[in-house]
């Protein structure tokens, strides 16, 4: 029933016509049918929903479609009323979602798949997400999404803690080096281990710029060959960093990077590139 049709029979009434003459009118003179809501989305669509509001859930939208255009629908969703169609364990408005993305945990109740967007760091986030996509993209293409999404949570993690650096210029500097040590050494770094990887050379650089620790012992030496085959390794690497941010990366900076490395290189579960 339209507002106008609404209106037409409130003021019938108003004028104390019979009942039977407004239905008779009803029937002959309006054309109404029933409608019903299918969801705000017809097409396949991803919901994303951050309770910290819509600026990140508009970022994390924008990442999806420069790399997945107009396969899937994706919607931004206020936080408040996604919760509303939790508590109702409402399906119906989510008829074609593939998923729900939040950076909270929802409850096992809610039917729909859902993950936070943190756990996509994690190798089991990883398989989920590319699960549902791998019907719509290559595994090329979902490398380069997900890789994306690393970046953009690294870059807001950073953000809160370095002190003048460029956030998103030193990130994707970082992320050569991050792919040249997966090269090197022939891994594929999860999530997680990219993001801490972030974080921690982003802050060395600007610790080194700044100063900041030079009481250690910066002329630290190898304790092994196979720690000093990385310092080689590691310099050669960092160089373009060094030369841009004129610094030197130290004997202590390289062994806190060996450690890192030789735990990741250790660890079974991390795969090999063939």
């Amino acid at each position: 029933m339209t507002t106008a049709t609404a209106l037409d029979i409130a003021l019938k009434m108003q004028s104390r016509l019979p009942f039977e003459q407004i239905a008779e009118h009803a029937r002959t003179d309006y054309a109404i049918s029933a409608q019903y809501f299918e969801g705000f989305a017809k097409d396949q669509n991803i919901v994303i929903s951050c309770m910290s509001g819509l600026g990140i859930s508009e970022k994390l939208r924008d990442i999806f479609h420069e790399v997945l255009g107009s396969q899937i629908s994706l919607v931004t969703m206020d936080f408040s009323h996604l919760q509303q169609s939790v508590r109702a364990n409402d399906r119906s408005e989510f008829e074609s979602t593939l998923l729900v993305i939040t950076t909270t945990n929802l409850p096992e109740s809610f039917a729909i798949p859902n993950i936070n967007i943190y756990d996509l760091l994690a190798p089991r986030g990883q398989v989920f997400l590319h699960d549902i996509l791998k019907k719509y993209i290559d595994q090329r293409t979902f490398d380069d999404l997900y890789n994306r999404i690393v970046r953009f949570l690294s870059i807001e993690g950073v953000t809160e803690r370095l002190s003048f650096l460029n956030p998103t210029v030193i990130i994707q500097e970082v992320e050569t080096v991050i792919y040249k040590f997966e090269h090197y050494y022939r891994i594929k770094l999860d999530g997680k281990i990219k993001l801490n990887l972030y974080m921690h050379i982003s802050l060395m650089v600007e610790r080194l710029m700044t100063g900041a620790g030079a009481d250690r012992a910066s002329d630290l030496a190898p304790e092994s060959s196979s720690e000093k085959d990385f310092f080689d390794v590691a310099k050669g690497i960092c160089k373009p960093l060094e030369l841009k941010y004129h610094i030197d990366i130290n004997g202590y900076e390289l062994s806190l990077l060996y450690q890192l490395f030789q735990a990741i290189i250790s660890d079974q579960n991390t795969p090999s590139i063939s």
